[in-house]
């Protein structure tokens, strides 16, 4: 379980391209079928996966530990979080804490765009070797312990497609909009932090951190405050 992770090579060819191919194909339907009815679905995705799933649950609750909650609750959060389309909760919380936090913005961060705006967006993802290097799961293992985040860390990719085939079955504009769409955004929401909340100049800063984190105004509004993210370096809890 502690040794490095080899996760998102097999999220990237199980999850993250598969989701962005099936989005193209949706949309050109959705474009030429002209049917947007089950569009408000997507806001309730985005406030669910996004938002409680990712923001609240993964980021501020698995992660950071940052504020109570009973086990039931944060296992209903982890589990919102797998629709929102980033991996494991076990991965994704490993890899913030023990890999970008203490790290932020030099060499061993995994994500900053020092090392390219590509790479702080998607690219690191693509990168075996680079994960291998900085990401093992040794800091989360508090969480490991909870048996059903073990589960959703072996089996979130069967989760995310197999929920998405029941809703297509019943209507494939359900999948697209209630799953798919908000997915796609989560998924960008945390790419757009990582690169546009570390260049300096194009936000504010409240903190002298040691790293280049800015805050963007508009982007915390999407993303539900997380791109207040030199007030989160500075105080990450």
């Amino acid at each position: 379980m502690w040794k490095k992770v080899s996760s998102l090579p097999s999220y990237v060819t199980r999850i993250l391209l598969p989701a962005h191919g099936f989005f193209f194909v949706g949309l050109i339907l959705i474009l030429y079928t002209q049917k947007f009815n089950y569009f408000w679905l997507s806001i309730i995705g985005w406030f669910l996966f996004g938002g409680l799933g990712i923001a609240i649950g993964w980021h501020r609750l698995l992660a950071h530990r940052a504020f109570p909650a009973s086990k039931w609750v944060e296992r209903f959060l982890a589990l919102l979080g797998v629709f929102g389309g980033q991996g494991s909760p076990l991965f994704w919380a490993a890899s913030h804490r023990g890999a970008h936090h203490p790290y932020a913005d030099q060499d061993r961060d995994i994500h900053s765009p020092k090392n390219g705006w590509w790479h702080a967006y998607l690219g690191w993802e693509f990168k075996q070797d680079h994960i291998q290097e900085r990401v093992s799961l040794s800091p989360v293992r508090d969480l490991a312990r909870d048996p059903f985040l073990v589960f959703l860390h072996k089996n979130h990719v069967k989760i995310i497609w197999r929920t998405l085939f029941c809703l297509a079955l019943l209507d494939w504009r359900l999948a697209y909009f209630g799953l798919l769409v908000p997915m796609i955004w989560s998924i960008h929401q945390e790419s757009f932090i990582n690169l546009i909340c570390h260049i300096p100049g194009i936000g504010y800063r409240n903190f002298e951190t040691d790293d280049t984190s800015t805050n963007i105004l508009w982007l915390g509004l999407l993303t539900w405050g997380q791109a207040f993210h030199n007030n989160h370096h500075a105080d990450p809890r």
